[in-house]
């Protein structure tokens, strides 16, 4: 693990904001396989899919995130199951931004290897600013 995510739980949020960040959007939809796959490459940290779907139904209990799963019917009738969209609350924008103060890494806490974010350019580091 790196220094800046210290807990699963952290990772996860800041994974799943820095994806909404990414693409500039207040939700993302990324599969279990690439969070897992993110988690173990970007914080090194390697978790079951059971573990996952814990810390996802935590932060969905607690307001962190809003999770809605998609699917559709098929032409034979079937469902076709789509990847579940993450909207991200209020309460994760608050949380990351404490944890970023607490650290006083932002916005490399979010994602050890990738450029750093100009603040205010985008919509979710504006919510932190506020």
């Amino acid at each position: 693990m790196t220094e800046t995510v210290r807990h699963p739980h952290q990772a996860i949020l800041a994974f799943l904001m820095q994806t909404a960040d990414y693409h500039r959007k207040a939700y993302c939809y990324p599969s279990h396989e690439t969070i897992l796959k993110r988690l173990r490459e970007w914080f090194h940290l390697s978790i079951s899919d059971r573990t996952l779907c814990r810390h996802l139904a935590a932060f969905e209990r607690d307001l962190y995130i809003t999770r809605q799963r998609r699917h559709r019917r098929g032409r034979d009738g079937n469902l076709i199951l789509r990847s579940t969209i993450y909207k991200i609350g209020l309460r994760a924008f608050q949380q990351l931004a404490r944890w970023a103060r607490s650290l006083q890494l932002w916005p490399n806490c979010l994602h050890p290897t990738r450029p750093k974010l100009a603040l205010p350019e985008t919509a979710v580091n504006q919510r932190l600013l506020l």
